[in-house]
């Protein structure tokens, strides 16, 4: 779960600051030049077909595929086992970003949606939750630190920032946490 670092307020901007990075993330994955995932939910064409079939909830389903198809290329990419990446957090902190994008998904709609298409516009929003830039960093899997150090609420602002330089460079860096201890 996720510990909050200084009160209730804290705790709900870290959610929404990491609800928002991972739907950043998903929609420069779908767009970037060699597509990351292949989906196209996170399009206008694919939120239009979508609001078809989910009529009060386009967006979130968006959310919910675009993400499924990020977990399985980050999964394929750092493993599974006792580590973990923005697609998939321990169990109570998925919860916790589930009844985030169902009561505050609305409002990250408005705020995302059109941008969708503007991909510099995206790369600017996602460097707003970045803390600072990195020097360079290799291709692939990238350990940022520890389960605790995640939970803490430290390590968001790094984990966007693998992300932006990741997507300014068209060069696929995954991120990942370990759960406890030093991996070997």
């Amino acid at each position: 779960m996720f510990i909050p670092t200084e009160s209730a307020e804290g705790m709900v901007n870290l959610v929404h600051d990491l609800l928002q990075l991972r739907i950043l993330v998903l929609t420069l994955g779908e767009a970037s030049h060699a597509g990351w995932w292949k989906s196209r939910f996170l399009t206008p064409t694919g939120l239009s077909y979508l609001s078809r079939l989910y009529p009060r909830s386009s967006f979130a389903a968006a959310v919910r595929s675009t993400g499924e198809a990020a977990r399985l290329v980050h999964d394929a990419s750092i493993g599974v086992g006792q580590v973990f990446h923005l697609f998939r957090l321990p169990l109570d902190e998925e919860r916790r970003l589930e009844t985030a994008l169902q009561e505050i998904g609305g409002d990250l709609e408005a705020e995302l949606a059109p941008l969708l298409t503007r991909r510099q516009a995206l790369l600017e929003r996602l460097g707003r939750i970045s803390s600072g830039q990195p020097n360079k960093a290799l291709a692939g899997p990238q350990e940022v630190g520890s389960l605790r150090d995640w939970q803490a609420g430290r390590l968001v602002g790094q984990v966007a920032a693998l992300y932006g330089l990741a997507f300014r460079n068209d060069n696929r860096i995954y991120p990942y946490i370990r759960a406890n201890g030093k991996l070997t």
